[in-house]
């Protein structure tokens, strides 16, 4: 545990933001279940902080912190993987992979679903399968490796996984620029304060790796004007 603090301070406190890998390290601090609750978060309870005084008042609000909902998910669950397993399907799966899936299938008349989620599998899945088959230190979704290598093609290459991620940092600095200089500007009510908002483009020129960062703010400033929203209730 005094290892893992040490980490989580040097993360906070020595490796600039936007550097790679500064976020994981940070989220190493605590116990287990603390890790796995600050895990993948955009912005870290002090940054949101930093996003304006309003949002000043939701980081405050710990029972309302994607970490507390995130911790919520963990109750009685027993295992390392149980918890994450836990985590990762009410809120990961539900607030991003699938609604993009939806949303990007409705899009074009598509009807798509995750046979993966039917409600037996789930059931099993949870109930049923041991840790050892679901993740190990060197192995990820064993039993479906397993399955894949009693039914499938011999030559087909179980072990590679490619995701589809964007460069969300090469597109703010290019294509998308002009956008992001338009929400820098100073321009009646927002959310989030253009001081925070520049903040973060300036580390983008400085090389720094805080696309994503820019890409929930940038998108939720030209909302607002969009929408002409001039207060939040």
């Amino acid at each position: 545990l005094f290892a893992r603090a040490a980490l989580a301070t040097a993360a906070a406190h020595i490796i600039p933001d936007g550097f790679p890998g500064r976020g994981f390290l940070a989220s190493l601090a605590g116990d287990v279940g603390t890790s796995i609750a600050n895990a993948g978060r955009i912005f870290r309870d002090d940054e949101r902080g930093r996003l304006s005084s309003q949002v000043a008042l939701l980081a405050d609000d710990s029972l309302r912190a994607p970490e507390h909902i995130r911790a919520r998910a963990m109750i009685d669950r027993a295992s390392t993987v149980q918890r994450a397993t836990a985590v990762d399907y009410s809120t990961y799966m539900v607030d991003d992979v699938l609604v993009k899936v939806d949303r990007a299938s409705m899009l074009t008349s598509l009807e798509v679903r995750a046979p993966f989620l039917d409600r037996a599998v789930t059931e099993f899945a949870f109930s049923k399968v041991p840790d050892s088959l679901r993740a190990t230190e060197r192995d990820r979704k064993v039993i479906l490796r397993m399955l894949g290598a009693r039914l499938l093609p011999k030559a087909l290459d179980l072990k590679r996984k490619q995701g589809f991620s964007i460069p969300v940092d090469d597109w703010m600095r290019g294509p998308w620029k002009q956008l992001l200089n338009a929400a820098t500007e100073e321009r009646g009510f927002s959310i989030i304060s253009t001081s925070a908002l520049r903040s973060y483009a300036t580390l983008l020129g400085q090389g720094r790796s805080v696309g994503n960062r820019l890409f929930a703010l940038m998108f939720l400033r030209l909302w607002e004007r969009h929408y002409r929203i001039t207060d939040v209730v």
